[in-house]
Protein backbone atom coordinates (compact mmCIF):
# COMPACT_ATOMS: atom_id res chain seq x y z
CA UNK A 1 0.00 0.00 0.00
CA UNK A 2 0.85 3.41 -1.41
CA UNK A 3 0.20 5.22 2.13
CA UNK A 4 2.40 2.28 4.36
CA UNK A 5 5.80 3.34 2.22
CA UNK A 6 4.96 7.30 2.24
CA UNK A 7 5.11 7.23 6.18
CA UNK A 8 8.82 6.50 5.42
CA UNK A 9 9.62 9.96 3.52
CA UNK A 10 10.71 13.03 5.25
CA UNK A 11 11.58 16.66 3.73
CA UNK A 12 15.08 17.03 2.63
CA UNK A 13 15.08 13.06 1.03
CA UNK A 14 16.63 13.35 -2.42
CA UNK A 15 13.90 12.07 -5.89
CA UNK A 16 16.43 9.20 -5.75
CA UNK A 17 15.71 8.28 -1.93
CA UNK A 18 11.68 9.11 -2.28
CA UNK A 19 11.44 6.60 -5.39
CA UNK A 20 13.44 3.57 -3.83
CA UNK A 21 10.97 3.75 -0.93
CA UNK A 22 8.11 4.27 -3.27
CA UNK A 23 8.52 2.94 -6.39
CA UNK A 24 8.85 4.54 -9.73
CA UNK A 25 6.22 7.78 -10.00
CA UNK A 26 2.96 7.55 -12.53
CA UNK A 27 4.23 10.82 -13.62
CA UNK A 28 6.82 13.97 -13.09
CA UNK A 29 6.54 17.31 -14.25
CA UNK A 30 9.22 19.51 -13.99
CA UNK A 31 8.48 23.84 -13.85
CA UNK A 32 10.28 26.51 -12.74
CA UNK A 33 13.34 24.79 -10.61
CA UNK A 34 11.08 22.35 -8.76
CA UNK A 35 10.48 18.39 -9.72
CA UNK A 36 6.95 17.17 -8.74
CA UNK A 37 6.83 13.02 -8.72
CA UNK A 38 3.15 11.86 -8.86
CA UNK A 39 1.37 9.12 -7.61
CA UNK A 40 -2.23 7.64 -8.85
CA UNK A 41 -5.12 6.49 -7.63
CA UNK A 42 -4.08 5.04 -4.65
CA UNK A 43 -5.37 3.58 -1.34
CA UNK A 44 -5.50 6.53 1.60
CA UNK A 45 -5.10 3.98 4.13
CA UNK A 46 -4.75 -0.09 4.72
CA UNK A 47 -7.90 -0.35 5.83
CA UNK A 48 -9.76 1.88 3.36
CA UNK A 49 -10.48 1.55 -0.08
CA UNK A 50 -10.94 5.23 -1.05
CA UNK A 51 -8.28 6.74 -2.93
CA UNK A 52 -6.15 9.40 -3.70
CA UNK A 53 -2.91 11.01 -5.64
CA UNK A 54 0.07 11.62 -3.87
CA UNK A 55 2.38 14.35 -4.90
CA UNK A 56 6.47 15.15 -3.80
CA UNK A 57 7.81 18.39 -4.77
CA UNK A 58 10.84 18.64 -5.21
CA UNK A 59 13.83 22.08 -4.93
CA UNK A 60 17.50 21.62 -5.86
CA UNK A 61 16.69 17.63 -5.04
CA UNK A 62 15.46 17.95 -2.00
CA UNK A 63 11.99 17.35 -1.24
CA UNK A 64 10.53 20.49 0.50
CA UNK A 65 6.50 19.27 -0.02
CA UNK A 66 4.43 16.55 -0.40
CA UNK A 67 0.51 15.57 0.37
CA UNK A 68 -2.73 14.35 -1.36
CA UNK A 69 -5.10 15.71 -4.09
CA UNK A 70 -8.84 14.82 -3.91
CA UNK A 71 -9.84 11.91 -2.08
CA UNK A 72 -12.19 9.54 -4.18
CA UNK A 73 -14.73 7.80 -2.30
CA UNK A 74 -15.18 4.14 -3.09
CA UNK A 75 -19.07 3.78 -3.27
CA UNK A 76 -19.88 0.40 -2.09
CA UNK A 77 -23.49 1.75 -0.50
CA UNK A 78 -24.13 1.78 3.21
CA UNK A 79 -23.44 -0.94 5.39
CA UNK A 80 -26.13 -1.28 8.35
CA UNK A 81 -24.98 -3.90 11.08
CA UNK A 82 -28.36 -4.80 13.38
CA UNK A 83 -27.50 -6.73 16.77
CA UNK A 84 -29.76 -9.56 16.91
CA UNK A 85 -28.54 -11.06 19.65
CA UNK A 86 -31.83 -12.47 22.13
CA UNK A 87 -32.81 -10.18 24.59
CA UNK A 88 -31.57 -6.59 23.02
Amino acid sequence: MHVEKAKKVSLGMSVSKVEKILGKPDGVQKKDGKTILSYVNRHTSTYSPDKTDFYYVFENNSLEAYGTGEIRKHNTGTLFIYDLTPGY
